[in-house]
């Protein structure tokens, strides 16, 4: 009798012993994802195209990084607004030291971003744009206009971006890593977090997938960690 008694409790710490057993081998699953996806490097052709895709935006007021999309025909400079500042044409320095003035078409300071009209160099390479988001522990990477190394980290998920001035204050989201099919899909007007490391000068870097293709830029950062990317929702 007492063994009937006592069956409901035996099975009840005997599911929450194998409970606990699959929450730790998910965790260790998704710790091994994590470190599997941040160690393998990118392809060579990627990190190629990176270099060859980023140039250097010099304004009256500021300087920073550019990414060299191609717009149909035309070959268009993304870099942040902020870099460009109020002015209406830039000095754009390829890779290879070759200057040229760029026209800014647009700054959009709510958005943090700016397109400036060049005439493609002959050592550039447009970068291609993906408008879907890396699912969160991708790894991410990035070249400020200064670097000969490229600058790896993990895409993290979107955030609440606030604008106080020129500084975005964001807010992360944890949900987005326990439900990343949140971030599978297209999206419009996002700003996102990516954990890698930047500094002063990296604003306007393109942020690239491990495919090579841009899904936003570098806007801001903190304590030398990206944390406020424009998703490429923001590109032409």
């Amino acid at each position: 009798m007492l063994g009937l008694l006592l069956f409901p409790v035996r099975l009840f710490f005997k599911l929450l012993s194998m409970l606990m057993l699959v929450i730790v081998l998910g965790a260790l699953a998704g710790g091994a994802y994590l470190a599997y996806n941040y160690l393998r490097p990118a392809s060579h052709a990627a990190v190629e195209n990176l270099a060859r895709g980023t140039v250097t935006v010099r304004s009256e007021t500021g300087e920073g990084t550019g990414a060299v999309i191609a717009t149909g025909t035309s070959w268009t400079v993304v870099t942040a607004a902020h870099v460009v500042g109020a002015s209406t044409s830039v000095e754009v320095v390829g890779r290879d030291g070759t200057k040229q003035v760029g026209r800014v078409q647009t700054a959009d300071v709510q958005r943090d971003v700016a397109l400036i009209s060049v005439q493609p160099g002959a050592t550039w390479s447009a970068l291609p744009v993906s408008r879907q988001l890396p699912s969160p522990g991708k790894k991410v990477s990035t070249r400020c206009f200064f670097d000969d190394a490229t600058r790896q980290g993990l895409y993290a998920g979107p955030v609440d971006d606030i604008r106080v001035g020129k500084e975005h204050i964001v807010q992360f989201d944890l949900a987005e890593l326990i439900a990343p099919l949140k971030t599978l899909g297209t999206v419009s007007g996002e700003t996102v977090l990516a954990l890698i490391p930047v500094e002063k000068g990296c604003s306007g870097a393109p942020l690239l997938n491990q495919a090579g293709e841009i899904v936003g830029i570098i806007l801001a950062g903190n304590d030398r960690s990206a944390i406020a990317v424009s998703s490429a929702s923001a590109l032409p």
